[in-house]
């Protein structure tokens, strides 16, 4: 089902490895590295650590 909707809406699908349906209770840290991780390719820092914010 996951990967339907990741095919049709035409964006990326991340998948753990063990965690079962509730991804939060499973692996937490895992869903905050993610969450992370597209924030950064979201709205990435500048190198001098400045923000336009």
């Amino acid at each position: 089902c996951s990967l339907a909707i990741a095919r049709h809406w035409q964006c990326a699908l991340a998948l753990h490895p063990q965690a079962g349906h509730d991804l939060p209770l499973d692996a937490p840290q895992w869903v905050i590295a993610q969450v992370q991780r597209w924030l950064e390719q979201a709205h990435p820092v500048p190198q001098d650590g400045t923000s336009d914010r």
